[in-house]
């Protein structure tokens, strides 16, 4: 039987928003920040606080967690995780984002999974750092050469302790035998994954049944063949719209023209690092 473990893999970096009320510590929005390379925790704690007496040392105060830094090397960012770590508004009509006043470094929640083996058994263990603020990253690059030179990202963070009653700074998970499981957990900790939604969806003078809510992904309407109803889709931040009907690519604002019969109306609602939402408006016309 072993008596330690190794670490042999890094995977999976989550963040999500932070957020405290009444020293009751709550996430939303947790996302994959990036494909993970690899990872530097480097916590802080004070001295020991000793008390000498008779020539010896008769009490002592063991140091406690002063704070510290989390490097993260990923692959690169997707603009959606900087606008989500460093509090960057929306990108203009121009389609370009601005590093400025407006830019509020937010607190966050952050977590990864490691890969342990002990005794040739593979284990997964989840490891939340509750409360960090992230700081601008440095950045490098390199034109290639005769080999494509690998460039990633490196990100770092500063650590604190949460506002709960206890003060953490770390919570480590159980171990798992599967990734997955190691994932879920760490997605439940985080308050779950966010989830891509639209907030709107009209089809001209078409009535949806039941009435349009962001969870609710299936629908049946009706009208007549011929018609032609201007089709309307709202996406909520960060969150990509993909609109089909009947097989054929359209875009929100386009009309549609029914065909006797069925008629199908999809909408795939995606964002980096969420849940995809797929919304089915099934038409019936005479």
């Amino acid at each position: 039987m072993a008596a330690g473990r190794v670490a042999t893999g890094f995977s999976l970096p989550y963040v999500a928003r932070y957020s405290a009320n009444g020293g009751v510590v709550t996430y939303t929005g947790a996302r994959q920040l990036a494909r993970g390379v690899n990872v530097n925790l480097q916590p802080e704690s004070s001295d020991d606080n000793n008390f000498y007496a008779d020539n010896v040392t008769a009490e002592s105060a063991s140091g406690v967690f002063t704070g510290g830094t989390v490097e993260f090397e990923v692959d690169g960012l997707f603009m959606n995780s900087e606008r989500f770590i460093f509090g960057l508004p929306e990108a203009g009509a121009d389609g370009w984002t601005g590093f400025g006043d407006d830019a509020v470094l937010p607190y966050l929640g952050v977590g990864f999974i490691t890969r342990w083996m002990s005794d040739g058994v593979t284990t997964y263990q989840p490891t939340i750092l509750t409360k960090v603020k992230f700081s601008l990253p440095q950045g490098e690059r390199a034109t290639q050469e005769d080999e494509i030179d690998w460039q990633t990202t490196t990100l770092t963070a500063s650590l604190m302790r949460d506002d709960s009653a206890n003060h953490n700074w770390k919570f480590e998970g159980a171990s798992f035998a599967t990734e997955a499981e190691a994932l879920a957990a760490l997605q439940a900790k985080l308050g779950g994954v966010a989830i891509a939604q639209i907030s709107g969806l009209t089809v001209g003078t078409l009535t949806l049944d039941p009435v349009f809510a962001a969870g609710t992904t299936a629908y049946t309407a009706s009208g007549s063949a011929g018609d032609t109803e201007a089709v309307s889709v709202t996406a909520g931040t960060g969150v990509n719209v993909a609109i089909t009907f009947n097989g054929a690519q359209i875009e929100s604002g386009d009309n549609i023209e029914l065909v006797a019969g069925a008629n199908t109306l999809v909408v795939v609602a995606s964002g980096e690092g969420m849940t995809t939402t797929t919304y089915t408006v099934s038409i019936t016309a005479a």
